[in-house]
């Protein structure tokens, strides 16, 4: 299995970004436009996007309830 670093860890998340909407759309009750600017805007999401987080490698409803 190749490593996971920050170039090539990017393709492990379109999933599981999705999932954290659609769990913060429900949640609060948003649009989906909504949701996705609330999750694009947060602290987890620049979390998730940063490789040494290893916040990828948790599951979707985790990284929901920490970014509560």
């Amino acid at each position: 299995m190749a490593e996971i670093t920050q170039d090539n860890f990017r393709s492990l998340l379109p999933v599981k970004e999705a999932n954290v909407i659609m769990k913060i759309k429900r949640d609060k009750k948003l649009t989906l436009k909504e949701a996705y600017r609330t999750f694009f805007a947060s602290e987890i999401y620049r979390q998730l996007e940063t490789e040494k987080t290893k916040r990828w490698w948790q599951s979707a409803e985790e990284i929901f309830e920490d970014g509560k």
